[in-house]
Protein backbone atom coordinates (compact mmCIF):
# COMPACT_ATOMS: atom_id res chain seq x y z
CA UNK A 1 0.00 0.00 0.00
CA UNK A 2 2.75 2.34 1.16
CA UNK A 3 4.68 1.24 -2.42
CA UNK A 4 1.23 2.14 -4.29
CA UNK A 5 0.71 5.61 -2.62
CA UNK A 6 4.54 6.45 -3.51
CA UNK A 7 4.07 6.11 -6.87
CA UNK A 8 0.20 7.88 -6.76
CA UNK A 9 3.16 10.54 -5.44
CA UNK A 10 5.64 10.74 -7.86
CA UNK A 11 3.40 10.34 -10.78
CA UNK A 12 1.48 13.74 -9.51
CA UNK A 13 4.52 15.23 -9.10
CA UNK A 14 6.06 14.26 -12.51
CA UNK A 15 2.47 15.75 -13.91
CA UNK A 16 2.77 18.62 -12.31
CA UNK A 17 6.18 19.39 -13.20
CA UNK A 18 5.42 18.88 -16.96
CA UNK A 19 2.80 20.85 -16.57
CA UNK A 20 4.85 23.47 -14.96
CA UNK A 21 7.67 22.97 -17.84
CA UNK A 22 4.93 23.37 -20.21
CA UNK A 23 3.55 26.80 -18.93
CA UNK A 24 6.96 28.25 -18.66
CA UNK A 25 7.99 27.04 -22.58
CA UNK A 26 4.85 28.29 -23.95
CA UNK A 27 5.33 31.70 -21.50
CA UNK A 28 8.94 32.40 -22.76
CA UNK A 29 9.13 31.32 -25.93
CA UNK A 30 10.07 33.53 -28.89
CA UNK A 31 11.78 33.23 -32.39
CA UNK A 32 15.65 33.45 -32.66
CA UNK A 33 16.18 37.10 -33.22
CA UNK A 34 19.27 36.53 -35.02
CA UNK A 35 16.98 34.94 -37.74
CA UNK A 36 13.96 37.36 -36.90
CA UNK A 37 15.45 40.73 -35.78
CA UNK A 38 12.35 42.66 -35.96
CA UNK A 39 10.16 41.48 -33.24
CA UNK A 40 7.68 43.36 -30.87
CA UNK A 41 4.37 43.15 -29.04
CA UNK A 42 0.90 43.90 -29.34
CA UNK A 43 -1.21 45.31 -26.11
CA UNK A 44 -4.63 45.80 -25.13
CA UNK A 45 -6.20 47.48 -22.17
CA UNK A 46 -5.83 44.23 -20.01
CA UNK A 47 -1.99 44.62 -19.75
CA UNK A 48 -1.81 47.73 -17.94
CA UNK A 49 0.07 48.73 -16.59
CA UNK A 50 2.93 49.03 -19.07
CA UNK A 51 6.26 49.33 -18.15
CA UNK A 52 7.53 50.54 -22.19
CA UNK A 53 11.52 50.72 -21.08
CA UNK A 54 11.05 46.89 -19.08
CA UNK A 55 9.36 45.81 -22.25
CA UNK A 56 12.40 47.42 -24.65
CA UNK A 57 14.99 45.92 -22.27
CA UNK A 58 12.99 42.28 -23.34
CA UNK A 59 13.63 42.46 -26.49
CA UNK A 60 10.44 44.60 -28.32
CA UNK A 61 11.67 46.64 -31.20
CA UNK A 62 7.84 47.87 -32.24
CA UNK A 63 4.54 47.80 -30.74
CA UNK A 64 1.26 47.59 -32.00
CA UNK A 65 -1.87 49.21 -30.04
CA UNK A 66 -5.09 49.02 -29.54
CA UNK A 67 -6.81 52.00 -30.82
CA UNK A 68 -10.30 50.48 -31.54
CA UNK A 69 -11.61 47.90 -29.68
CA UNK A 70 -15.42 47.03 -28.29
CA UNK A 71 -16.81 49.09 -31.14
CA UNK A 72 -15.19 52.36 -29.81
CA UNK A 73 -12.01 54.40 -29.63
CA UNK A 74 -9.93 53.72 -27.11
CA UNK A 75 -9.00 57.49 -26.11
CA UNK A 76 -6.22 57.81 -23.46
CA UNK A 77 -4.82 54.38 -23.31
CA UNK A 78 -4.03 54.26 -27.46
CA UNK A 79 -2.15 58.29 -26.71
CA UNK A 80 -0.68 57.64 -23.83
CA UNK A 81 0.92 54.44 -24.79
CA UNK A 82 1.71 54.97 -27.73
CA UNK A 83 3.83 58.28 -26.82
CA UNK A 84 5.16 56.65 -24.33
CA UNK A 85 6.34 53.85 -26.72
CA UNK A 86 7.90 56.35 -29.16
CA UNK A 87 9.57 57.63 -26.10
CA UNK A 88 11.20 54.31 -25.80
CA UNK A 89 12.86 53.72 -29.03
CA UNK A 90 10.16 51.90 -30.46
CA UNK A 91 8.18 52.09 -33.79
CA UNK A 92 4.34 52.09 -33.28
CA UNK A 93 1.10 50.40 -35.30
CA UNK A 94 -2.53 51.11 -34.21
CA UNK A 95 -4.69 47.98 -34.34
CA UNK A 96 -8.29 48.40 -35.14
CA UNK A 97 -10.70 45.02 -33.90
CA UNK A 98 -13.67 45.75 -36.20
CA UNK A 99 -17.36 45.14 -34.04
CA UNK A 100 -19.63 43.65 -36.59
CA UNK A 101 -22.54 44.81 -34.35
CA UNK A 102 -21.43 48.49 -34.03
CA UNK A 103 -21.66 51.04 -36.94
CA UNK A 104 -18.52 50.76 -39.07
CA UNK A 105 -18.43 54.45 -39.71
CA UNK A 106 -18.64 55.80 -36.19
CA UNK A 107 -15.34 53.09 -35.16
CA UNK A 108 -13.95 54.94 -38.58
CA UNK A 109 -14.17 58.72 -37.51
CA UNK A 110 -13.01 57.68 -33.97
CA UNK A 111 -10.12 55.84 -35.05
CA UNK A 112 -9.00 59.30 -37.63
CA UNK A 113 -9.92 61.56 -34.75
CA UNK A 114 -7.74 59.44 -32.21
CA UNK A 115 -4.53 58.21 -34.69
CA UNK A 116 -2.84 60.92 -36.25
CA UNK A 117 -1.46 60.42 -39.56
CA UNK A 118 2.03 59.58 -39.57
CA UNK A 119 5.01 58.48 -42.10
CA UNK A 120 7.25 56.94 -39.76
CA UNK A 121 4.28 54.92 -38.32
CA UNK A 122 4.11 51.04 -38.90
CA UNK A 123 0.97 49.92 -40.87
CA UNK A 124 -2.78 49.76 -39.17
CA UNK A 125 -3.50 46.27 -37.81
CA UNK A 126 -7.14 45.31 -38.99
CA UNK A 127 -7.97 42.60 -36.69
CA UNK A 128 -11.10 40.38 -37.89
CA UNK A 129 -12.89 37.72 -35.77
CA UNK A 130 -16.19 36.04 -35.05
CA UNK A 131 -17.78 37.53 -31.24
CA UNK A 132 -20.07 35.22 -29.55
CA UNK A 133 -21.70 37.80 -27.97
CA UNK A 134 -22.45 39.68 -31.43
CA UNK A 135 -25.07 37.81 -33.70
CA UNK A 136 -25.13 39.73 -36.99
CA UNK A 137 -23.31 37.54 -39.51
CA UNK A 138 -23.97 39.05 -43.01
CA UNK A 139 -23.46 37.45 -46.03
CA UNK A 140 -19.87 37.04 -47.84
CA UNK A 141 -20.86 39.73 -50.26
CA UNK A 142 -22.33 41.64 -48.00
CA UNK A 143 -18.79 41.53 -45.87
CA UNK A 144 -16.54 41.90 -48.74
CA UNK A 145 -18.52 45.43 -49.55
CA UNK A 146 -18.09 46.36 -46.11
CA UNK A 147 -14.64 45.31 -45.69
CA UNK A 148 -13.72 47.36 -48.92
CA UNK A 149 -15.23 50.35 -48.07
CA UNK A 150 -13.37 50.03 -44.46
CA UNK A 151 -10.10 49.41 -46.04
CA UNK A 152 -10.30 52.22 -48.27
CA UNK A 153 -10.87 54.79 -45.49
CA UNK A 154 -7.99 53.52 -43.05
CA UNK A 155 -5.55 53.41 -45.89
CA UNK A 156 -6.69 57.20 -47.16
CA UNK A 157 -6.00 57.74 -43.60
CA UNK A 158 -2.75 56.27 -43.19
CA UNK A 159 -1.37 56.64 -46.69
CA UNK A 160 -0.46 53.10 -46.84
CA UNK A 161 -1.25 49.48 -47.17
CA UNK A 162 -2.65 48.53 -44.20
CA UNK A 163 -2.14 44.80 -42.74
CA UNK A 164 -5.17 42.11 -42.34
CA UNK A 165 -5.40 39.55 -39.48
CA UNK A 166 -8.21 37.24 -39.91
CA UNK A 167 -9.11 35.30 -37.04
CA UNK A 168 -9.24 31.15 -37.63
CA UNK A 169 -13.10 31.40 -37.77
CA UNK A 170 -13.58 35.06 -39.18
CA UNK A 171 -11.41 33.10 -42.44
CA UNK A 172 -12.95 30.12 -42.55
CA UNK A 173 -16.49 31.89 -42.62
CA UNK A 174 -15.77 34.62 -45.36
CA UNK A 175 -12.29 33.40 -46.81
CA UNK A 176 -11.37 37.15 -46.90
CA UNK A 177 -7.02 36.29 -47.30
CA UNK A 178 -8.44 34.51 -50.64
CA UNK A 179 -10.44 37.98 -51.75
CA UNK A 180 -8.24 40.63 -50.16
CA UNK A 181 -5.28 41.59 -51.85
CA UNK A 182 -3.62 42.59 -48.61
CA UNK A 183 -0.48 42.06 -46.38
CA UNK A 184 -1.35 38.88 -43.62
CA UNK A 185 -0.55 38.32 -40.43
CA UNK A 186 0.15 35.00 -40.13
CA UNK A 187 -1.10 33.25 -37.45
CA UNK A 188 1.08 30.41 -36.13
CA UNK A 189 1.97 29.90 -32.46
CA UNK A 190 5.42 28.91 -31.58
CA UNK A 191 6.31 27.68 -35.19
CA UNK A 192 7.51 29.48 -37.89
CA UNK A 193 5.05 29.90 -41.02
CA UNK A 194 5.50 27.67 -43.97
CA UNK A 195 5.10 28.16 -46.96
CA UNK A 196 1.88 27.27 -48.00
CA UNK A 197 1.29 30.46 -45.43
CA UNK A 198 2.16 32.64 -48.46
CA UNK A 199 3.58 36.12 -48.05
CA UNK A 200 3.27 37.73 -45.01
CA UNK A 201 3.88 41.21 -43.31
CA UNK A 202 3.36 40.40 -39.50
CA UNK A 203 3.51 36.71 -37.51
CA UNK A 204 1.59 36.22 -34.57
CA UNK A 205 4.36 34.05 -32.39
CA UNK A 206 2.95 33.57 -29.22
CA UNK A 207 -0.12 34.51 -27.86
CA UNK A 208 0.33 33.55 -24.27
CA UNK A 209 3.79 35.29 -23.76
CA UNK A 210 4.36 36.91 -20.42
CA UNK A 211 7.15 40.04 -19.64
CA UNK A 212 7.89 41.71 -16.52
CA UNK A 213 6.82 44.82 -18.52
CA UNK A 214 2.73 44.41 -18.89
CA UNK A 215 -0.12 42.91 -16.87
CA UNK A 216 -1.43 39.42 -18.07
CA UNK A 217 -0.76 37.36 -21.36
CA UNK A 218 0.84 39.50 -24.26
CA UNK A 219 0.94 38.71 -27.90
CA UNK A 220 4.88 38.28 -29.42
CA UNK A 221 4.66 39.24 -33.45
CA UNK A 222 7.22 38.95 -35.92
CA UNK A 223 7.52 41.75 -38.44
CA UNK A 224 8.90 40.14 -41.98
CA UNK A 225 11.34 42.94 -43.00
CA UNK A 226 11.69 40.60 -45.82
CA UNK A 227 8.22 41.28 -47.44
CA UNK A 228 9.37 44.94 -48.55
CA UNK A 229 7.09 47.64 -47.98
CA UNK A 230 5.28 46.16 -45.10
CA UNK A 231 7.19 48.28 -42.63
CA UNK A 232 6.96 51.62 -44.64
Amino acid sequence: MRRYRLRVLLAALLLLFGWLGWEYWRGHWRPDSAQWPMQGVAVDSDNMPIHWGALVSSGARFAYIDAVENGRATGAFYSQNADAARAAGLRVGATFALNLCAPIADQVSGFVRLVPRDAQALPILLRLSLDSDCARRPTRALMLSELGTLISQLETHSGKPLVVAPSPDFEGEYGIARAINRPLLADHIRAVPPPEAGPWALWLANDHLRLSGASGRLDWLVLNDRLNGSAR
